[in-house]
């Protein structure tokens, strides 16, 4: 990726290092506009982690019960809704960030780095820090005394190639091309963010998503689907 510099953005938790060209265009797409979209999606899925605490504590009937969802960003871009997640909903167990482009995913990687939400028991060449006295050492470093975040593992993958295959546990001669912590299970929240219509990824996220899970979409092209100017493309985008 060439870049002149990193510009830096700041949304609530998160800061972002965004990578432009010579020219200053940006070279992984953010919209700045949809921060409030970003604030109802993480008031969404923290509304929605207290309500299944409640109703799974009273079945498991143990004080100490704390439920922690699979979330999945399935279009990250930036990482941007991701980190958020990670950041500001510490009781996730993990949110995975996937995107298909190379260079979205370097972006990616390095703002999960600066924001301090990586795996903390993965030491950066894809090895896992030893548990015990020395790992438990390692991990209080890597952190800040302050409460650790959720973390957020970055997936290169098709979206629809991702969703379609989470569920499957993969055997050991599997090429899937996502086989991490939320192998062979559904994620407890799924995040549809695309650029433009919404229609391809919804099928795919609907038989994904867990029983009882939450699923989010922002839909971009209100103007196709909710005017009487567009009938052909409307009709090809959403049937």
């Amino acid at each position: 990726m060439r870049t002149s510099r990193f510009a830096p953005h700041v949304e609530n938790s998160a800061t972002l290092l965004l990578p432009a060209s010579s020219s200053g265009k940006p070279l992984v797409f953010l919209n700045p506009v949809q921060e409030y979209n970003r604030d109802l999606s993480v008031a969404c899925l923290t509304t929605y982690r207290h309500i299944r605490q409640r109703e799974l504590q009273k079945s498991t009937k143990r004080d100490d019960f704390c439920w922690r969802p699979y979330v999945l960003d399935a279009l990250s871009a930036s990482g941007l809704r991701a980190i958020r997640y990670a950041r500001e909903i510490k009781e996730c167990r993990l949110v995975v960030a996937n995107d298909l482009s190379r260079e979205a995913m370097e972006v990616i990687e390095r703002n999960i780095s600066h924001n301090r939400v990586a795996n903390p028991n993965d030491n950066g060449n894809g090895d896992t820090i030893a548990e015990g006295a020395e790992g438990e050492e390692k991990k209080k470093a890597f952190y800040s005394p302050q409460e650790r975040p959720a973390y957020v593992v970055p997936s290169l993958s098709d979206a629809l190639v991702l969703l379609s295959l989470s569920r499957i546990k993969p055997s050991p001669s599997s090429s899937f091309p996502y086989t991490g912590p939320t192998s062979g299970k559904a994620f407890d929240a799924i995040d549809l963010d695309p650029y433009g219509t919404c229609a391809p990824f919804v099928d795919a996220a609907v038989q994904n998503v867990a029983d009882e899970g939450l699923l989010m979409v922002t839909a971009t092209d209100m103007a196709v689907a909710a005017s009487t100017n567009h009938h052909e493309k409307c009709y090809g985008n959403y049937g």
